[in-house]
């Protein structure tokens, strides 16, 4: 049964890796997630750099209290907000974000395949339980990452349903396989 959940998370991981390349790269959905540039990107930079020295999430205009929000003018408290997250490092020392994202991308279904395989007799017997239940796992993880993400990050709408989207059907691709694999122990 080991190899079999091992054998499951893996290919459920390589099956969510090939729709999200899909889906993010293949499909006309860009619209959705492409970052903007600025017009004057020097500019901006140098006045970042400037500013901004240590690691952090910066908000402008940031104000800690309603006395600071009411000392600041209207014109700057009208102004548009912008967050900007700092990591640290630059071009040349970015650590791969890609290798973070594909160990995840093995590690969720190799989890799901493992709890799929605790499931009751009444769940195991069925493939269209079990697909059932891997597809409820990757909604908890759905709500949880786009929509939880959607209201207290507030991402753009459109991105937010964009991935909500890619993600249910990448773990419907991923339960098919998983539930395949994963069956009942035979006694």
């Amino acid at each position: 049964m080991t190899k079999d959940i091992i054998t499951a998370g893996l290919l459920g991981g390589l099956v969510i890796l090939i729709w999200l390349t899909i889906a993010h790269g293949m499909l006309p959905f860009k619209r959705y997630y492409t970052l903007k540039t600025f017009p004057d990107q020097l500019e901006v930079h140098r006045l970042l750099k400037a500013n901004i020295t240590e690691p952090g999430m910066y908000s402008v205009p940031y104000y800690s209290s309603p006395e600071q929000a009411a000392a600041l003018a209207d014109e700057y408290r009208n102004q548009p907000v912008y967050e900007i997250t700092y990591l640290g490092y630059t071009h040349d020392t970015m650590r791969g974000l890609l290798s973070t994202s594909i160990v995840a991308i093995f590690l969720t279904p190799l989890m799901a395949a493992w709890i799929l395989s605790m499931a009751s007799a009444r769940i195991l017997k069925s493939y269209r339980r079990r697909l059932m239940y891997v597809v409820a796992l990757g909604l908890f993880l759905v709500v949880w990452d786009n929509w939880m993400g959607q209201l207290t990050d507030e991402k753009l709408v459109g991105l937010a349903i964009f991935y909500a989207v890619a993600n249910i059907v990448a773990w419907l691709l991923a339960g098919l396989v998983i539930a395949w694999k994963v069956k009942p122990k035979m006694a």
